[in-house]
């Protein structure tokens, strides 16, 4: 939630804060991602030392709720360019950038049965991270630019 909060934090001051309800919605589904596979990741140093996290959970419901994480957040990718809130520019670089990443990471949960792959995993949740925000970042610059 502090990741996703970030987002709206930096825009408070604005009249822009509500338009940022989605995209931080996404950058907290996909950092939560990125925590459960540090989870697994970590599983055997967490057992060791005693520690309960999320890695204690079965690995097949790990997998499941990772898939559903992954479905909610490509339903609500396009949701600020539908509500109106970012632009064309916006849509463009989520279905050229992040759409691609992200049914990449889908397909590799999906086929990967026991979380074996999390360090790719790991980079593929850090680079769609990046790809949402150079979506943002583009789509802001064009408006600001073009005047609209």
């Amino acid at each position: 939630s502090l990741v996703a909060y970030t987002l709206i934090y930096g825009a408070l001051d604005s009249n822009r804060a509500a338009t940022l309800i989605v995209p931080a919605i996404l950058a907290m589904l996909l950092n939560l991602m990125r925590e459960i596979v540090k989870d697994v990741q970590d599983a055997p140093g967490d057992r060791a030392s005693g520690v309960v996290t999320t890695a204690i959970i079965p690995v097949k419901i790990l997998r499941v709720m990772l898939l559903a994480l992954a479905l909610i957040y490509a339903a609500l990718l396009l949701v600020p360019y539908i509500q109106g809130f970012f632009g064309l520019t916006y849509a463009f670089a989520c279905v050229a950038l992040v759409l691609p990443f992200h049914s990449r990471l889908f397909m590799t949960i999906a086929k990967d049965r026991r979380l074996d792959k999390c360090d790719t995993l790991s980079s593929m949740l850090k680079i769609e991270m990046l790809a949402g925000l150079f979506a943002l970042l583009i789509d802001s610059l064009f408006r600001h630019f073009s005047g609209s």
